[in-house]
């Protein structure tokens, strides 16, 4: 019997990674409504051949999405986060699940953040431990999966990397939980197959626990060239970065890193990409020699 999930944020990463999954036909067979504010990108046209049904959706206006609950058993939902957008998100969450408990849905999948089952006093954070505690007070049938910082985040570097240098607003020793973005796509299409060993679950995910340093040894050794690991501070941090993660990274480091521990991800049986994993999949080869 075919599953028909709406996922939310389609063309974006997260989004992108659940559909993908999703159509893989890996975990079973779905029919996906990809709701994305620009039904004519790049990326939605992609994904209409690909097999997804393309819908019109913006978190932002809850009447364009609300329908497509009497059309779909499950949802996927990701909120922006952005610098000083903290209410705005956390409407954005809360007229979801508000639609999603008035539809009766069978499932939602929320993508959360590592680090936010406490209150951290950071908005990117908090924002999205609002939007978990709604889930819970509506009574939705959920999954919360918190992805640590995605490999991902470090494409915008790719050139500064292949020269020899990457650079974080972190301590040399503070420890980052790191998670290729793909593995959420399948933790969510694992989630919407099995749901009678997911829902209820609050699920941390990364496949790795490193310092920069290490994250240098890691690149090091995807290139074959030695990559400098560089401390940047906190305002060339907020430069670089903006301020909301220049802020979440300053607590991280305040915090001596995010403790993760995999022993509930071995329980159910999900193994994330290391490090070298996602290097490798990503396209993080050595420069070829020059002739």
């Amino acid at each position: 019997m075919t599953k028909r999930i709406l996922v939310v944020g389609a063309t974006g990463r997260q989004g992108g990674a659940v559909v993908d999954a999703l159509l893989s036909g890996v975990y079973g067979d779905f029919g996906v409504y990809a709701m994305t504010r620009d039904v004519k990108s790049d990326r939605a046209v992609e994904l209409r051949r690909l097999g997804a049904r393309i819908v019109p959706g913006d978190l932002d206006r809850p009447g364009s999405y609300r329908p497509y609950f009497d059309q779909v058993d499950g949802a996927f939902l990701v909120t922006d986060s952005a610098d000083d957008e903290y209410d705005r998100e956390v409407q954005q969450g809360t007229d979801f699940v508000d639609a999603a408990a008035k539809a009766d849905l069978e499932h939602l999948v929320f993508a959360s953040a590592l680090g936010a089952d406490f209150y951290a006093g950071i908005d990117v954070l908090d924002a999205k431990l609002s939007i978990e505690r709604h889930i819970r007070d509506r009574g939705v049938p959920a999954t919360v999966i918190r992805p640590g910082v995605f490999v991902q985040n470090f494409e915008a570097q790719r050139e500064s990397i292949r020269d020899g240098k990457i650079a974080w607003p972190v301590s040399p020793n503070t420890p980052l939980p790191l998670v290729d973005v793909h593995d959420v796509g399948e933790v969510a299409a694992k989630a919407f197959a099995h749901p009678e060993r997911f829902v209820g679950e609050d699920v941390d995910l990364a496949g790795d626990l490193l310092t920069l340093p290490e994250i240098a040894e890691a690149y090091s050794a995807a290139l074959r060239r030695d990559v400098e690991p560089v401390h940047l501070s906190t305002e060339a941090g907020r430069e670089r970065f903006g301020d909301t993660i220049a802020e979440l990274y300053a607590w991280i480091d305040g915090m001596g890193g995010l403790k993760f521990d995999s022993t509930h991800l071995e329980e159910l049986e999900i193994d994330p990409r290391s490090l070298r994993d996602a290097l490798d999949a990503g396209d993080w080869k050595p420069t070829p020699a020059l002739p």
